[in-house]
């Protein structure tokens, strides 16, 4: 990799390995203890939950400020926004089933989030990079991958995090494979850019087999009925959630601010949005694809969307070999498109197993919504159609030869 390409990785915070994940394990502690709170209340969600007290738990919590943060680690901000978003989403759902949803957000949580949330500069709400990006850690005895916290406590829950992030880092090497393989388009170098593009497909089959392994551990029952709840967005909730606002503040009426975002969705990744910009796949507009993958830029930390968006400026790895007359060269382009196509087809049929079909067996016989459309928890609408839409116009960038 050549040193402006790092520099360009660093400016953006993403790794050189592994591109938008972690390439070590987050820290579990705070180095001012005052701040133990939250971790203290954040890895005991499943039991407070159990015993319906974890909303009186917060309650009582004193309003910590993220002044307290070390100014100098990332990694700590990270962590506390995990925490914080895991504790919020636990008192906005509440124990599913006996729970009804809560409309308020403590200033507890919700001033300390918004505060940290404005340093990281991405919206005050649990989303993919709490659940997915920044949850990763390490045992410390054993050295064995982690999740910080946990909704549910169980390891379905765990397998379906850390599967998850393997997914992520693994992909994260197509992402800089995928930059040299775009400067190789600018420079015309055909030979190296064929080398480039055999690596990525290589590297994309693994994220499939990565992903495959998400049936090894992790039940769709569980999934579906325990752990997707914690999922959703404050969206779900009609008129939104208010976040409680601190004494003398001037949030809002100076009581708070209403909040209504999407729930946590792989779609949050940037992983696959900035491959799909590195090949130039599109996808329409008049579907409403093009315009989802927007809105979820949303819920990405600002540098990362921003990365995205700077990507649009690369050379075009499509045009320059469709224009080229080398057969192998479009070859190695299709085997990448090939790749990604049969990703995301896996990914179709995750969904279906995990969300879909528990669906369809908790309807009840005369329910009116049986044939509705099932919603992603990012608000996603049709997701089924949605995933389909994004493989069939992955399939649909493939060259002629």
């Amino acid at each position: 990799m050549s040193l402006s390409l790092k520099k360009m990785l660093d400016n953006y915070r993403i790794s050189h390995e592994v591109g938008f994940a972690m390439d070590r394990p987050s820290p579990t502690s705070f180095k001012n203890a005052s701040l133990a709170p939250w971790i203290d209340i954040a890895t005991q969600i499943p039991n407070l939950l159990k015993s319906n007290t974890l909303r009186s738990r917060i309650d009582s919590l004193p309003i910590l400020s993220a002044d307290l943060l070390d100014p100098d680690s990332i990694e700590e901000y990270h962590l506390a926004f995990v925490l914080l978003t895991h504790l919020s989403q636990a008192y906005i759902w509440g124990t599913i089933g006996v729970d009804a949803p809560s409309s308020t957000l403590p200033a507890s949580i919700s001033v300390p989030l918004v505060q940290v949330s404005r340093d990281l500069d991405i919206q005050p709400a649990f989303c993919y990079a709490a659940g997915t990006i920044w949850l990763y850690t390490e045992d410390a005895t054993t050295h064995k991958p982690r999740c910080i916290c946990s909704f549910t406590g169980t390891s379905d829950e765990d397998h379906f995090n850390l599967t998850t992030h393997n997914v992520e880092r693994i992909a994260g090497r197509a992402l800089v494979v995928g930059l040299t393989a775009a400067r190789c388009a600018g420079s015309k170098q055909s030979d190296e850019l064929t080398r480039c593009l055999s690596s990525m497909a290589d590297i994309l089959r693994e994220c499939r087999t990565a992903l495959v392994d998400m049936k090894t551990g992790c039940s769709p029952d569980v999934f579906y009925f325990q752990l997707r709840p914690y999922l959703s967005g404050s969206q779900a909730i009609p008129g939104g959630v208010l976040y409680q606002a601190g004494a003398n503040s001037e949030e809002g009426d100076g009581t708070g601010v209403k909040y209504s975002m999407p729930g946590a969705t792989a779609a949050q990744s940037p992983i696959f949005q900035a491959l799909d910009l590195i090949l130039g796949i599109t996808h329409t507009e008049n579907s409403g694809r093009s315009q989802f993958v927007e809105k979820m830029r949303k819920s990405m930390p600002a540098y990362h969307a921003q990365f995205l968006e700077d990507l649009k400026s690369l050379p075009s790895i499509s045009q320059f070999i469709a224009g080229s007359h080398s057969v192998e060269l479009k070859t190695a382009y299709n085997d990448v498109v090939g790749a990604l196509a049969a990703f995301r087809s896996e990914h179709v049929q995750i969904v279906t197993l995990y969300v879909l079909s528990p669906s369809k067996r908790s309807q009840k016989p005369n329910d009116k919504d049986d044939n509705a459309p099932k919603q992603g928890s990012g608000g996603s609408g049709d997701l089924f159609a949605l995933l389909k839409g994004m493989r069939d116009d992955t399939k649909a960038s493939a060259l002629n030869l």
